[in-house]
């Protein structure tokens, strides 16, 4: 668990990028033994990191859920935009780990799970046909906001405005 949990910390604060055996030890303050011993490729680090990432979203949007049950479905689907929005660092990280599923075969079933989860759990606020072209509005909209730099507060207004058009036959 340190040691998962010592290679997250390092992809939100480093990037996905700097997750190696000898830097989790280090974080975590285990011998670089014990993080071989566990996780003898950095993609099996990675893959239980997304495995836990996935978790701890459909635990977030689940509670996020359950708090909204009674709204519109645009404005919970705002609401949990807003929500997830607000966590910066979790989100980038989350972000990389996707992306470098994309880079590395051998983690693209987490990929797979991590956007069929999005799409399992906007499908409980709108169709799932909506639930798919929300998530991938958001997956555009994440990798514009990567690039962004300064204008990513006028990119989450923009945000709203696409959801709320997307949504408006929802």
């Amino acid at each position: 668990a340190r040691i998962v949990a010592a290679a997250r910390e390092i992809i939100r604060s480093e990037g996905v990028m700097a997750v190696s055996h000898r830097r989790v030890a280090e974080v975590a303050g285990v011998p670089l033994g014990s993080t071989t011993y566990y996780f003898a490729t950095i993609e099996d680090l990675l893959r239980q990191a997304i495995e836990e990432d996935i978790e701890a979203f459909r635990t977030r949007v689940n509670a996020e859920l359950d708090a909204t049950r009674d709204g519109a479905p645009t404005e919970r689907m705002l609401h949990l935009i807003g929500a997830e929005a607000a966590q910066n660092d979790v989100r980038r990280a989350d972000y990389q780990l996707y992306l470098v599923a994309l880079l590395r075969p051998e983690l693209l079933p987490c990929a797979r799970a991590w956007s069929d989860t999005v799409i399992d759990l906007f499908a409980r606020i709108v169709p799932r046909p909506t639930a798919i072209a929300v998530a991938a509005l958001l997956d555009g909209y994440a990798l514009r906001e990567a690039i962004a730099g300064d204008e990513e507060a006028q990119l989450h207004d923009e945000l709203e405005i696409q959801v709320r058009a997307l949504l408006s036959g929802a």
